[in-house]
């Protein structure tokens, strides 16, 4: 990854169009390693993108679906550049919530961003699957800050010892960068 990246907002990938994505973190191409995430970890990645666009969701790249019981919460939120929950999900630990592919995440409502700048798509997953856990595409963390905004945040986090997000108002605690990635669409 080049220095600083992303820059505003750039053209999404060929990949991320065919995702159905408006806005992500970095090209969807790049990335080819999976992992599942830990249980009780919320997980964000630092996405630019632009004022009056309508998020209705976050998307998702699982190299392998879901299988056996559900884990207790599996939610899905977008908070600003502070770590500020601005939109959640319902709990989404179905297993038809976690395909092999691209799976969307649809907010309870949709949000309308009210500035151009850093977002972070976020999810937790409080639990396991019982045989297969589903496992999210990622990158390797390039230990870069963004600063295209002046906020300087992560390129990504990990906040551990969560059993669900906050709730809308609330705000994660963003912590410094982690060595897993997960490239987090929105749509």
């Amino acid at each position: 990854m080049a220095s600083g990246y992303p820059p505003p907002p750039q053209p999404i990938d060929p990949l991320g169009v065919a995702l159905g994505t408006k806005f992500e973190p970095f090209p969807a191409s790049v990335c080819t390693a999976a992992t599942a995430p830990a249980t009780q970890s919320v997980w964000g990645t630092a996405v630019y993108a632009t004022a009056g666009s309508s998020i209705t969701g976050l998307k998702l790249r699982n190299s392998a679906a879901a299988a056996g019981s559900l884990p207790t919460t599996a939610r899905f939120g977008l908070a600003d550049n502070t770590g500020k929950i601005l939109v959640l999900s319902a709990n989404l630990n179905a297993l038809a919530s976690w395909p092999t592919g691209a799976a969307s995440y649809p907010f309870t409502a949709p949000l309308t961003l009210t500035y151009s700048g850093v977002y972070f798509p976020c999810f937790v997953v409080n639990g396991t699957w019982g045989s297969t856990q589903p496992t999210p595409i990622r990158c390797a963390n390039s230990n870069l800050a963004l600063t295209a905004d002046g906020t300087n945040p992560p390129v990504n986090f990990v906040w551990a010892g969560q059993t669900d997000l906050p709730a809308v108002g609330s705000s994660v605690t963003i912590t410094g960068a982690t060595g897993t990635v997960y490239w987090i669409g929105l749509y």
